[in-house]
């Protein structure tokens, strides 16, 4: 649902992201700055590729789905730090630009893989348990 900014911005859109959903950052939760989440890995990869970097990976589980601001492209006069007042203002749990999702609250993720690697694939031990059962082991 789209509903007008108080302070006259465009209308950017609710979103909600299911607890199913996997995020991904280049580095562990940690500090005071703004942490970027992504939504695949393969946007760090290829940034990363560009510069010539080999980056590590930290992939992340949500505890709770959220709702998020999906906003386009922001234009410079946005900050990271704007855009998050904007959705601490709306009552929601972060914002979506593009690929790229920034939390007012990192708590409300838990490390599944703190070193991701293409072509790989990390599971829970719950996960793994359900699998076998409905295998019939």
């Amino acid at each position: 649902m789209k509903r007008p900014l108080s302070n006259g911005a465009e209308a950017w859109e609710e979103v909600r992201l299911p607890i199913s959903a996997m995020l991904y950052s280049e580095a562990l939760l940690g500090g005071d700055a703004i942490q970027e989440f992504y939504i695949s890995p393969n946007c760090i990869y290829s940034a990363c590729k560009m510069q010539d970097r080999h980056p590590r990976v930290a992939q992340y589980k949500l505890l709770k789905a959220l709702r998020l601001i999906q906003v386009g492209l922001p234009s410079a006069r946005w900050t990271s730090h704007d855009l998050l007042s904007m959705a601490e203002a709306r009552g929601v749990d972060g914002v979506l630009c593009d690929s790229v999702v920034l939390l007012l609250a990192p708590d409300s993720l838990a490390v599944v893989d703190d070193d991701k690697r293409e072509g790989l694939t990390q599971q829970l031990i719950s996960d793994m348990f359900i699998k076998m059962s409905l295998k019939g082991y």
